[in-house]
């Protein structure tokens, strides 16, 4: 896999990698190999539109994780909370939000949404209205 400008993991030392990034023009399959063979990893990317594109990390270092322990730690329902997302690593992350948002069209996420905004330009009017619903409420 061709690194993309980031040093290899061999010259860290003993750090430890939460988070590791190919991209390659087989990316796809090699992705598919790591989702049938390494099942405690997380295999993003190698679907469309991201063929050429793997991000790979443990399981328990997730968007997702990470939405359960700041609303944890701010004493926040999850159901109170709202995530955006425009990727395939961003599934688990709009199923654990109370309220899910996707930007753009990528299949994977349609299923895990509540709300579909087009692209990414739609994000600053969704996010107006949405403040004065809830002025409105109060």
């Amino acid at each position: 896999m061709v690194p993309a400008n980031y040093p290899y993991l061999t010259p860290a030392g003993k750090q430890t990698a939460y988070k590791v990034r190919y991209s390659h023009p087989q990316a796809a399959s090699y992705a598919e190999h790591l989702r049938a063979t390494q099942p405690h990893l997380v295999v993003t990317g190698g679907l469309e539109p991201y063929l050429n594109f793997v991000s790979v990390t443990p399981k328990n270092a997730t968007k997702s994780m990470a939405l359960r322990r700041i609303a944890a730690a701010l004493r926040i329902p999850l159901d109170y909370t709202v995530a955006f997302g425009d990727s395939d690593n961003d599934a688990d992350l709009l199923e654990t939000a109370g309220f899910a948002v996707q930007i753009g069209t990528h299949p994977h996420l349609t299923p895990h949404a509540d709300w579909q905004l087009a692209e990414q330009a739609e994000l600053n009017g969704y996010l107006r209205r949405l403040i004065e619903q809830l002025h409105a409420r109060t």
